[in-house]
């Protein structure tokens, strides 16, 4: 899998997307798709006119990762918590879930990876059923998994998603976000 490292590299030397659109003329829909690695290609003259401006090499700007998701098994556990919201003075109000703990595994087509176990949680705090949520993971099998676990988000998500909609069939997961679990 290539990955787009555009965002590290923005970040890293403190640009926006603006600042990159004004110096080489490449358009900001191309720049977004770059950015969040939501591409199907790039053409050379994008890749020059990036490579040129931000002083780095293709090589640091396109990542290969030799690994590509086989499977994502999520299990929801017990206890999920659901807790009442009022609105008015009168009592009236709304169940959420706020708590909804998951775990689960991402496993790779490659037989040399070892899988990785995640672990999160979704939270809805509104009456209109949307959640967050968080994806904690450790044991990376290989560098770059952070930029490689963003770039097939999109996927686990919807994996996330139907798994979760057995408890919450009206659910609508509006953000994952992912971090790295603490070693102690």
């Amino acid at each position: 899998m290539i990955i787009s490292n555009l965002s590290s590299i923005m970040g890293q030397k403190k640009l926006k997307i603006a600042d990159i659109m004004k110096k080489t003329g490449i358009t900001r829909p191309t720049l977004t798709k770059l950015y969040y690695n939501d591409c199907s290609g790039i053409t050379f003259d994008t890749l020059n006119s990036l490579c040129s401006v931000l002083n780095i090499t293709p090589s640091e700007l396109l990542l290969f990762i030799n690994a590509d998701v086989k499977d994502v098994c999520i299990t929801f556990s017990e206890p999920i918590t659901l807790e009442s919201f009022p609105v008015d003075e009168e009592g009236n109000g709304f169940e959420a879930i706020t708590d909804a703990s998951f775990t689960g595994r991402i496993s790779f087509e490659q037989n040399n990876i070892s899988p990785v176990m995640i672990e999160g949680s979704l939270s809805c705090y509104s009456d209109d059923h949307v959640y967050n949520g968080e994806l904690v993971y450790s044991d990376t099998p290989f560098d770059n998994f952070d930029l490689f676990l963003n770039a097939n988000l999109d996927y686990i998500c919807e994996i996330i998603s139907d798994a979760f909609y057995q408890i919450d069939d009206i659910a609508n997961i509006a953000d994952i976000s992912t971090r790295k679990k603490a070693s102690f």
